[in-house]
């Protein structure tokens, strides 16, 4: 097994519980892959219905996939426009969204019931 410096030197970087994670870990957990950096370069994403900060689906994609097995279930105490949840949702996970301003609880019912149908 290599040393910690030679798997750095072969750009090997590991985080999490091991570096030779078993089958079903984290995606994360393995040593064969980079972990993200602090900085994302992800393209914005517009939602025409106009929630004041709505973020990309790619922004919010990578932690659902290294914090939540599949059929899982994602948590946002802060819903808005809906973006955690319906990404949950494609991605096989269950999801639940909490929310105080009614307007934008109708807005994520809207959108699930949308993608829902296509």
């Amino acid at each position: 097994m290599p040393t910690k410096q030679e798997r750095t030197r072969q750009g090997e970087r590991r985080s999490g519980p091991s570096a030779d994670a078993p089958l079903g870990a984290a995606p994360w957990a393995s040593s064969r892959r980079r972990n993200r950096r602090t900085v994302w370069t992800i393209a914005t994403q517009p939602y025409r219905e106009a929630h004041f900060a709505t973020f990309p689906e790619d922004l919010v994609r990578p932690c659902i996939l290294a914090g939540c097995p599949e059929a899982g279930t994602v948590l946002d105490p802060f819903a808005g426009s809906g973006t955690t949840l319906q990404v949950a949702r494609d991605l096989g996970r269950h999801s639940i969204g909490i929310e105080l301003n009614p307007e934008y609880v109708k807005l994520d019912e809207a959108r699930l019931a949308q993608r829902a149908l296509l």
